[in-house]
């Protein structure tokens, strides 16, 4: 059998034991095909919310408290402050809460185009899967990964910014 495969690769002018683009390769036996979504096609839209919307939630958290934290000190000569605790703890936690809709929209991504199989194996093959169910998995990764690090940085900094006290020099 050895003998047969040094054989055949000598004449088609490849290594023993390349594989030669035709045989299935070992990941078929797990993902025998090509994606299991055709036509999974979501609107724009709501591919670019589960890559950013955990991150443009963190931005408004963001912008919302450092304006909160200069709104709390008060105007020279007044002496009134303006309370923010309660806003700030409200502000971040619907900002965690548009980034997980985010999580879950690059889950739910995810777990429909995570069957795309040996891709390398199918293109060589011919059998490549269209497109746009790649780029969505791709997307869905990256969205996974942005937003629970936006999401660790939303509750750090709806933690953080109501025990720090504000209106004092460093």
């Amino acid at each position: 059998m050895r003998d047969r495969e040094a054989t055949n690769a000598h004449e088609s002018g490849r290594a023993a034991g390349e594989p030669n683009g035709l045989e299935p390769s070992s990941i078929d036996a797990v993902a025998p095909g090509p994606a299991v979504t055709p036509g999974f096609n979501p609107p724009t839209a709501v591919v670019w919310f589960g890559v950013a919307g955990g991150a443009f939630a963190w931005a408004a958290v963001h912008v919302a408290g450092y304006g909160g934290s200069l709104r709390r000190c008060p105007a020279r000569g007044t002496g009134v402050a303006f309370p923010l605790h309660a806003w700030q703890i409200a502000i971040a936690a619907g900002g965690a809460m548009v980034a997980l809709a985010a999580i879950a929209v690059s889950v739910w991504m995810f777990l429909r185009t995570f069957r795309v199989g040996d891709v390398a194996g199918m293109e060589r093959r011919g059998d490549g899967s269209p497109p746009p169910v790649g780029r969505i998995q791709f997307l869905s990764m990256v969205g996974l990964t942005v937003n629970f690090l936006a999401l660790a940085i939303i509750v750090l900094d709806g933690v953080g910014a109501p025990l720090l006290t504000a209106c004092q020099q460093s």
